[in-house]
């Protein structure tokens, strides 16, 4: 039991600093904004351009859109399983920064 207990630790440590290129990010992010396009608002369409992951322990990543504001956190929960999905990221937690492109 305790050395399947060091087991998953070292897994959980090991996705705690994993690094993913922005390339494949956003490959990701095309494919899930495909499935499920980002909400409108008041007639106002966000338009995301790109994410990066700017640091790891803990995994943080930055998404530039049009209009940040409207980026609802539910769809940023959506963006976070759809990386998960693909890279794993098991027991820890990620957090995601929204910015105006050009910021």
């Amino acid at each position: 039991r305790t050395l399947k207990l060091l087991d998953h630790v070292d897994l959980i440590h090991a996705e705690y600093h994993k690094r993913i290129s922005t390339g494949l990010l956003n490959t990701v992010l095309k494919e899930a904004m495909v499935l499920n396009a980002p909400p409108t608002r008041k007639g106002r369409v966000v338009k995301v351009n790109y994410c990066s992951q700017v640091s790891a322990a803990p995994p943080k990543f930055v998404i530039f859109c049009n209009h940040p504001e409207l980026l609802h956190f539910s769809y940023i929960r959506y963006i976070e399983n759809k990386f998960r999905e693909a890279f794993g990221f098991e027991g820890c937690p990620l957090t995601f920064v929204v910015n105006k492109k050009g910021d």
